[in-house]
């Protein structure tokens, strides 16, 4: 889980129990939702057994053990903690801001996801590479696989051998993918078959060739959601590094160069 499915979890739960008690004050699941509430996402580990959450529970409570403290000595008075403070804050601020605006970005125009369709098809992209199916028998020994062999040599009946021995017709392989057996496949022709080969973990194998399916088109609603993630991806990117610069521009704001 995270920090949103355990929020979502306590909530809907409604518990009113107290969890404990330290230094003589009670502390309940309501705390506990509070503070998880006001703790990063990143800092919350994923709770799968009960030490988990004790260690959490310690965590909040040392962290508001901290602040009391410090208040207590006026740390916060200090010029370090003043300055360290204004800094983070302003990092925090920014992410947020960063954040909203890139939550905010919104639906991607459909005209845009298919305008960078075709211009990918165009240079070669969105293309479903080149695939083979083929049938295997495979076997733990090299006896049992030239057994396998001699018997397709003699009766000529790889259907036959295939369902003797039980092999079975592969999924569709991507040229490229599937190791040797894949590579000795595209070497062949359709209904070839090969002789014994050694795998690398030890069997053998006889494949033949089914069916060869060209490369061809993804459909454009097959690469759809890719597309769109991409188009919001490369607005995000832009919005994060443009900030600054739109920021001047939208409050004109002038910097002045000093010679």
């Amino acid at each position: 889980g995270n920090k949103s499915s355990y929020l979502k979890w306590f909530s809907e739960k409604n518990y009113t129990d107290v969890l404990f008690v330290f230094k003589g004050n009670g502390f309940g699941v309501r705390w506990f939702i509070n503070s998880l509430k006001k703790a990063p996402a990143t800092r919350v580990p994923s709770i799968k057994k009960r030490e988990d959450l004790v260690l959490l529970l310690k965590s909040f409570v040392l962290q508001a053990e901290a602040l009391s403290l410090g208040k207590q000595k006026d740390i916060h008075l200090t010029p370090f903690f003043e300055y360290e403070y204004l800094k983070h804050k302003k990092n925090i601020l920014y992410n947020d801001y960063v954040s909203f605006l890139i939550n905010s970005f919104g639906d991607v125009d459909s005209t845009l996801v298919e305008k960078k369709y075709e211009k990918g098809l165009s240079a070669g992209n969105f293309i479903k590479p080149k695939s083979v199916i083929f049938s295997e028998i495979r076997t733990k020994t090299r006896e049992e696989i030239d057994r396998a062999y001699n018997l397709f040599l003699s009766l000529d009946n790889f259907v036959f051998v295939l369902k003797e021995f039980g092999g079975k017709t592969k999924d569709p392989v991507v040229f490229g993918t599937g190791g040797p057996l894949a590579s000795l496949a595209f070497g062949l022709s359709v209904g070839a078959v090969s002789s014994p080969v050694e795998n690398t973990n030890k069997t053998f194998s006889i494949i033949r060739v089914e069916k060869f399916i060209e490369e061809e088109p993804f459909t454009l609603r097959s690469v759809y959601k890719q597309i769109e993630r991409q188009i919001k991806k490369t607005a995000q990117d832009s919005i994060k590094k443009n900030l600054t610069a739109n920021l001047k521009k939208k409050h004109n704001i002038k910097t002045l160069n000093i010679q």
